[in-house]
């Protein structure tokens, strides 16, 4: 017989909850009307935060690079200027020696003046010149309204360099240091009319003798009845630190100077025989037959004859002063004579020759 079957008791019925519907959305916070951006809640503090945190994250970044930027724009700024200013020096500079290699002083001086006493030669005279070639301006140094530039160039196939100074003034530089330099004259024994391509050179009354630019320069030969003139060349190299020494020696023309040397020894031979002079009566006198010109004054010139004393090249001699009067074509007119071995100025006419 088989064993009773257990009694089981049916569970109470339990309510289970229905499934969520898949198409209802959890529940949120509403969406504040004041804005659109889609994670928006009523939970405003912490957004807002983040939200101004990144503005003032990138006002920062752009603050910065515009800070990096402008001490750099300062300088490019400041370096395009002083670039300015040194192109403007280097015009100025490279007008002026352009000027003086094209032969156009009168321009040159417009740029860099002389002083009111100073003349400076014509353009002819500089366009007969040897001028300077390859001209350049090598450095410029500004500071503040002074400067100094550095310019080169040749003559003669000689390089030359001088530092020039400048200044601004209203605005603009100016350069005041000139390459032209005033003529020095060394004559020996006479004062004559010197000139370059026909225009005199040297000085005439109070003024200084002619400036001239760099270049090399040749002396006008001339010859009239009386004398003749000629130098050799001079070279300007615009320093005045070796200045122009130009050597000139006039000479007579060689009939008058062999009339004025027989008139002085015959009058040296005249007062030693009578004893009218100083000039002692028991020496041979001689004439060295080197008559030389003293001085051109005016219509006149004054010319001396040495006189030797024994025949002995090394011993004692005497000058006899002469004066030649011109006439208004420069020709000889009269001879008028001084006491032999004396200081006195010829006023006398010389005695007829025998």
């Amino acid at each position: 017989m088989s064993p009773p079957m257990p009694e089981f008791e049916m569970p109470a019925v339990v309510d289970v909850p229905a499934p969520p519907d898949q198409h209802t959305a959890p529940p949120t916070t509403l969406r504040p009307d004041h804005t659109a951006e889609a994670d928006a809640s009523d939970d405003l503090g912490p957004r807002r935060a983040g939200r101004g945190g990144r503005q003032l994250l990138i006002a920062g970044v752009i603050g910065a690079i515009i800070g990096a930027a402008i001490p750099g724009g300062i300088q490019l700024a400041e370096r395009a200027a002083a670039d300015g200013d040194a192109d403007s020096l280097r015009t100025v500079a490279m007008d002026y020696l352009t000027a003086i290699a094209e032969g156009r002083a009168a321009d040159a001086t417009a740029i860099v003046p002389l002083s009111s006493s100073a003349t400076v030669a014509s353009d002819a005279v500089l366009q007969s010149a040897e001028r300077i070639t390859e001209p350049e301006v090598r450095l410029v140094h500004i500071d503040g309204d002074a400067a100094t530039v550095e310019v080169g160039f040749q003559v003669v196939r000689s390089d030359i360099a001088h530092d020039l100074d400048a200044e601004r003034v209203d605005g603009e530089w100016r350069i005041s240091t000139s390459l032209a330099e005033p003529l020095q004259l060394f004559e020996y024994g006479a004062r004559f009319p010197l000139q370059i391509a026909g225009e005199d050179v040297r000085a005439t009354g109070d003024l200084t003798n002619t400036s001239l630019y760099p270049g090399r320069y040749e002396f006008d030969t001339g010859t009239n009845q009386v004398f003749s003139t000629s130098a050799p060349p001079i070279t300007v190299d615009g320093d005045p630190r070796t200045p122009i020494d130009a050597y000139m020696q006039p000479e007579l023309e060689p009939e008058i100077a062999r009339y004025a040397t027989d008139l002085g020894l015959r009058l040296a031979l005249e007062c030693q025989a009578a004893q009218s002079c100083a000039i002692p009566a028991d020496v041979e006198l001689r004439a060295t037959d080197q008559a030389y010109m003293r001085n051109i004054v005016g219509d006149s010139v004054d010319i001396g004859v040495p006189v030797m004393l024994g025949s002995n090249s090394g011993g004692e001699w005497y000058d006899v002063s002469l004066r030649l009067i011109l006439d208004e074509t420069g020709a000889p007119s009269e001879w008028l004579c001084a006491e032999p071995a004396s200081a006195q100025s010829p006023t006398d006419p010389c005695p007829a020759p025998e």
